[in-house]
């Protein structure tokens, strides 16, 4: 199957109750783990990460310096972005090995060192499953629909997300997240950040659509 059908399954899957919100966290944690990578390389501390059933997170981390703060703010939208567009082109090239490694070293290295909430731990542990399922059924057609169906979504969540992160700055700026913390730090307006994000969810677009053509 077209790739692009599963970009479109992605979009009707986000829209869903339960099943929706099962998928959309995959682009939560990419996101919160973002920032705790982005900690982690300025030598800041990584307390714990959050899954929330509304499939919303939140990193707890520590910086050293303003600096370290601008850069793990910085890092939750464009992890999301590179990471599906890297498991897209290694989706294209017949990788599906690795992606579905990646997933699994993802899922368990979160399950053992960094998320600690009830629901999130819940979220783990299924996703883990499904991963070990996979793995251990070796079927190639539910992989490759599963994995297709798993970018796909990651995809057009971190997309939808930096469009949610403009809407949700025009309406109320003191809970725009990401942005609002960059505008603490840098004392640049939230928007200018928003808008930052959006455009390079964009631009790993331009890069995607590249691969296919």
């Amino acid at each position: 199957m077209n790739f692009i059908y599963y970009i479109i399954i992605g979009i009707v899957l986000t829209q869903l109750p339960y099943v929706g919100k099962y998928f959309r966290i995959y682009n939560t944690l990419i996101h919160e783990i973002g920032h705790v990578l982005a900690s982690l390389v300025t030598n800041g501390r990584v307390y714990h990460i959050e899954l929330n059933t509304d499939a919303s997170g939140l990193a707890y981390t520590g910086s050293r310096g303003r600096l370290s703060q601008i850069i793990v703010s910085l890092a939750g939208y464009p992890t999301a972005s590179i990471v599906s567009y890297l498991a897209i082109l290694l989706l294209n090239k017949g990788y599906e090995d690795y992606v579905l490694a990646g997933i699994a070293t993802i899922i368990v290295i979160s399950l053992v060192f960094w998320v600690r909430n009830w629901f999130g731990f819940g979220w783990l542990l299924v996703a883990a499953l499904v991963s070990a399922f996979l793995i251990w059924y070796e079927s190639e057609i539910f992989i490759s629909i599963y994995l297709n169906t798993l970018v796909a979504v990651i995809f057009v969540e971190s997309v939808i997300s930096t469009v949610e992160l403009i809407y949700i700055t025009y309406k109320d700026k003191n809970n725009a997240g990401d942005s609002r913390n960059l505008k603490l730090s840098t004392g640049i307006p939230e928007m200018f950040w928003s808008v930052l994000f959006f455009i390079f969810a964009g631009y790993t677009v331009y890069l995607t659509i590249r691969i296919w053509i």
